[in-house]
């Protein structure tokens, strides 16, 4: 089950910000995933870093993508860096702290037990992209980016768009590996067959798929918004796969 119309969490969509033309789905062939699909992961720091256990699944659970040639696809890994801009100076200092051997016993250890300081944190996200490249160095088709200031997840996600110029991009995050199969070919055929409009010339309704989010629930509830209450039915069902449109923001 995937709904449609969200934002954030897994997600896949059309890239908007291209001006290539849409081939038909007759036209798809795996050969063309390279220049049709683009996957972006996004990643910051969590404390069981440098370790890319949390991370290692999710890019392995890529192969869930049925009809995807994954080989042959580009795959972007953003790191956020958890430095802020305005904090490089106090990072700084914090390493020259680090490296203090003059300290006593006693404050080594308060420090040991208390939280990371920044240039602590910036010292394992190093390692963590260290790893993230020896461990895929083999995969020609994965980037690997690390900004030096922190962007935040908006900011990495448009920072990575730009860089885009394929129809299609799927957008995950690092913490959220995809769970059963996923019918890559049924969305890019039922993407291509919907107008861009948003309008069934054949019956009259809008069922425009603008962007497709991957629920983790097996059951989706539909709640009332400033639109009104959805309706029971599945709002669209084509090539084997089902669509329920959402109207709220969900990050689950």
């Amino acid at each position: 089950m995937a709904d449609s119309d969200t934002t954030h969490s897994n997600t896949f969509g059309r890239n908007t910000s291209t001006d290539r033309d849409s081939p038909k789905s007759d036209d798809h062939d795996d050969d063309d995933d390279r220049s049709l699909v683009t996957i972006i992961i996004t990643s910051s720091w969590v404390p069981s870093h440098p370790s890319l256990d949390l991370i290692r699944p999710t890019i392995e659970s890529l192969s869930y993508l049925k009809g995807l040639s994954l080989n042959k696809t580009r795959i972007l890994i953003t790191v956020d860096s958890v430095i802020e801009k305005q904090e490089s100076q106090q990072a700084e200092e914090e390493e020259e702290a680090d490296q203090d051997t003059t300290i006593d016993p006693t404050t080594a250890r308060r420090r040991l037990a208390g939280k990371p300081t920044v240039a602590r944190k910036a010292k394992v996200l190093a390692q963590y992209v260290y790893n993230l490249h020896q461990t895929y160095k083999d995969w020609t088709n994965l980037e690997i980016w690390a900004p030096k200031y922190r962007l935040n997840l908006v900011g990495n996600v448009q920072r990575a768009m730009k860089e885009v110029d394929t129809e299609f991009v799927y957008v995950l995050q690092h913490d959220m590996p995809f769970i059963a199969p996923i019918d890559h070919s049924a969305l890019i055929r039922t993407f291509q067959e919907c107008p861009t409009d948003g309008i069934d010339n054949s019956n009259n309704k809008s069922k425009m798929v603008r962007l497709v989010r991957f629920s983790p629930r097996t059951t989706l509830i539909r709640r009332r918004d400033n639109r009104g209450f959805c309706g029971d039915d599945l709002d669209l069902e084509a090539n084997g796969i089902f669509l329920t449109k959402t109207h709220t923001w969900s990050d689950k």
